[in-house]
C-alpha cells in the first residue's frame, strides 16, 4: 500500500540519518526519499544533504526530484563556484560566510549562475535573525527558525509567526536590545 511504501522509505531515510557515513550504499534510498518528499503527502520544497559528498553529487543533482541545496559545502564565497553543477542552490549562513556582506555576495553570485538561493541559521537571537532577514529579497528559501527555540531572547526585532516574517518599524535591522 501507499502508506506502507511511505513508511518503508521513511525508515530507510532514518537509517541514512543514523548512519550518514554509509552514504554511497544509501544513495538510492535518498533518491527514493526525495521522490517521496516531493509527493503530496510530504510536500517538501528542497533538500539539504546531511553531509555533502562531492563524488556522489553529480548523480543526486541529475536524479533528484527536489532541488538539492548545498549546506556544509557553501560556507565561503569561493564555494559557490564549486557548487555549481553539483547542487541546485546554496544555503548561506552569515555566521559561516563571514557576515552580511560576504553572504550577500554569495547569494548574488549564485543567482548569476542560475542557482537557487537560501539563507539559514543556527540557534540565533532576534539580533542575528533580524540581520539575516535583510537578505530575504535575494533568496528562494529561508530557514530562520532559530529564534523559535531559544528560551529567552535578548532583543526584539524581526518576528516570525506561522511562517510569516514581519519587520519592525525601527531603523536599521529593527533590533532593540531588551533591558537585563
Amino acid at each position: 500500500s501507499k502508506t506502507e511504501a511511505s513508511e518503508s522509505v521513511r525508515k530507510d531515510y532514518e537509517t541514512r540519518l543514523a548512519a550518514s557515513e554509509k552514504r554511497r550504499a544509501e544513495l538510492d534510498t535518498e533518491l527514493r526519499f526525495l521522490d517521496y518528499q516531493r509527493s503530496e503527502d510530504y510536500n517538501s520544497k528542497y533538500h539539504t544533504p546531511l553531509r555533502d559528498a562531492w563524488k556522489e553529487m553529480p548523480r543526486v543533482y541529475r536524479e533528484s526530484a527536489l532541488p538539492v541545496i548545498a549546506d556544509e559545502s557553501s560556507q565561503t564565497e569561493e564555494d559557490v563556484a564549486r557548487c555549481e553543477g553539483l547542487f541546485h542552490g546554496i544555503n548561506v549562513k552569515i555566521a559561516k560566510a563571514g557576515g552580511l556582506t560576504p553572504g550577500k555576495r554569495m547569494l548574488e553570485d549564485a543567482r548569476r549562475r542560475g542557482m537557487k538561493t537560501m539563507i539559514g541559521c543556527f540557534t540565533e537571537s532576534s539580533v542575528g535573525i533580524s540581520a539575516m532577514a535583510q537578505l530575504l529579497p535575494l533568496v528562494d528559501y529561508a530557514d530562520l527558525d532559530g529564534i523559535l527555540i531559544i528560551a529567552e531572547d535578548i532583543a526584539t526585532g524581526v518576528t516570525i509567526d506561522r511562517g510569516k516574517i514581519s519587520f519592525p518599524k525601527e531603523n536599521g535591522t529593527g533590533v532593540r536590545m531588551l533591558p537585563k
